[in-house]
């Protein structure tokens, strides 16, 4: 059961790794917030887009299931992406580069 798990994962990567024209699972992505900051917080962050098995943001590792990583999905850098966290708030960001 886990080995077709493994498949399942490693053929959407297949699938969805398309260079860095878009993003897709496996690419980094640096991202703007838009949003409001406080004192303190980064405007800027980078991570990795990975399927859910393998996310730990705490070392800059996105779920591509997370409210962020599906509004990234198929975006181009310099896309402004907007989705609505599971609190009901709005939040953006600003696509500034995909490796």
């Amino acid at each position: 059961a886990k080995i077709e798990v493994i498949e399942d994962i490693l053929t959407k990567v297949l699938k969805e790794k398309s260079g860095t024209h878009k993003v897709s699972i496996g690419n980094t992505i640096t991202v703007d917030y838009l949003g409001e900051l406080e004192e303190g917080e980064d405007r800027e962050m980078t991570f990795q887009l990975v399927g859910e098995t393998e996310a730990d943001f705490a070392k800059g590792k996105l779920s591509n299931e997370s409210p962020l990583g599906k509004a990234l999905v198929g975006k181009k850098s310099g896309e402004v992406v907007r989705f609505t966290t599971p609190q009901g708030g709005l939040e953006e960001y600003k696509i500034v580069n995909i490796k």
